[in-house]
Parts: C-alpha cells; sequence; structure tokens
C-alpha cells in the first residue's frame, strides 16, 4: 500500500505484478511508467520516485528504480520521444 507521504496515494492507476523480479505501476495522471524491480527497497524506491515525477513534471516517459539501491543504482527517468 502507498503511503501518504509519497503523494502517490490514489493516483496509481495500474499495477503488473505478473513478474515477481519485474513490478510496476502506470499513473495516468503524469503520463509515466515505473520500473520497481523486486519488492525489495520498496519506501526508499517510492522516494525517488516521487522526486523524479516532481522534476520531470510535464514529461511523459518512464522511471526506472529497478536497480539495487544499495549497491550505486541511480534511479533515472527516460523521456518518451
Amino acid at each position: 500500500m502507498l503511503q501518504k507521504k509519497t503523494d502517490l496515494n490514489g493516483k496509481v492507476t495500474s499495477i503488473d505484478i505478473t513478474n515477481k523480479n519485474e513490478y510496476s505501476i502506470y499513473i495516468e495522471e503524469e503520463k509515466k511508467k515505473v520500473h520497481l524491480g523486486d519488492n525489495s527497497n520498496l519506501n526508499n524506491k517510492m522516494l525517488y520516485v516521487v522526486a523524479i515525477i516532481e522534476e520531470e513534471k510535464g514529461k511523459e516517459g518512464e522511471i526506472f528504480v529497478n536497480g539495487d539501491l544499495n549497491s550505486k543504482f541511480q534511479p533515472y527517468f527516460r523521456e518518451k520521444v
């Protein structure tokens, strides 16, 4: 369940959990797909997602937080072209 502090409560349009190693969510309002990877570090991943959404406001694309945040993985945004 998304916590209110992430500011995404009620904004998630769909959740794909068909692959336990590559969860993803779609936020229609922001036109962004979020690649979460597995369910590790979800709280930290969601904080990055919120920050990236703010930074990339108005841009359609994908957010990648699907790496190991403890091993120098840097979350990133890829704009749809």
